[in-house]
């Protein structure tokens, strides 16, 4: 029986990674998203949105509201999409912090971004 050719990860393995290093962090919670689609017989279904980014989660800080994230994991070559672009636009008029992530050194500064975030947040007057 033939062997198939195992399939490169188009983004180098960076979902995985960022989740066990997400995990590894006490204020934040991460899971995985996909999105795309199965033919099953003659239908074809479509899971989730174009444009999903691959983690989303919360910044859970010890007081203060759970801040939601999004990280979408590129290869050091990889390129966003035009949906994902249109996601990351969206995710800026809304706010919420997001990121394209091409090293764990990405996903290490996200993390020190969104804890420096918190910090500036409590030094404003209110």
């Amino acid at each position: 029986m033939p062997t198939r050719k195992k399939r490169r990860k188009a983004d180098a393995g960076m979902v995985g990674k960022t989740l066990e290093f997400l995990a590894t962090q006490p204020d934040f919670i991460a899971e995985r998203r996909n999105s795309g689609s199965i033919k099953v017989g003659e239908r074809l279904i479509k899971l989730g949105e174009a444009g999903t980014f691959d983690v989303t989660g919360y910044f859970t800080p010890a007081r203060g509201v759970a801040v939601p994230f999004e990280l979408e994991a590129k290869s050091s070559t990889g390129n966003p999409r035009k949906s994902q672009l249109r996601r990351s636009e969206m995710l800026t008029k809304a706010r919420v912090p997001h990121a394209f992530v091409r090293s764990l050194a990405d996903v290490q500064k996200f993390v020190t971004e969104m804890r420096a975030m918190l910090v500036w947040r409590k030094e404003q007057p209110q």
